[in-house]
């Protein structure tokens, strides 16, 4: 519950100049703006959004934990090239969002990836006293 009311704040909260997200950064490609964070607890976040944010239209925030195993990259996805790992083509959740945000332009569409130390959320929430607690 805290990783949900951290993002919320991250991605919606006001910032400097309208249609500008605080914190973020111009992504190597596609017009975007990220923000990478790791959390006290070890958990990495990375947000994407829309270059510029319209105020008049709703934004909606897409929270993805990776599958054990994967990282964010990996989750992330990326085109297949020769020794490329397998685990960057199972689920392009990056390629879905960006589709998404050009065959319905009706909303802000932010995504927000994240993964657990040593790339399992079982692991995590057995280390972790209070994992899963509001």
């Amino acid at each position: 519950m805290r990783l949900l009311c951290w993002l919320m704040i991250v991605c919606v909260a006001g910032s400097a100049r309208a249609g500008e997200l605080a914190g973020f950064v111009p992504g190597p490609a596609f017009g975007e703006r990220v923000k990478r964070v790791t959390l006290e607890s070890g958990v990495r976040v990375y947000v994407n959004a829309p270059a510029v944010v319209d105020e008049k239209r709703p934004t909606r925030l897409i929270v993805y934990a990776t599958p054990n195993g994967n990282t964010i990259e990996q989750t992330l996805g990326r085109a297949k090239g020769p020794g490329l790992d397998w685990q960057f083509d199972i689920q392009h959740v990056a390629a879905q969002v960006r589709r998404w945000r050009v065959v319905d332009g009706r909303e802000n569409l932010v995504l927000a990836v994240t993964d657990a130390p040593g790339r399992s959320w079982p692991a995590f929430r057995q280390k972790t006293a209070d994992a899963g607690k509001g």
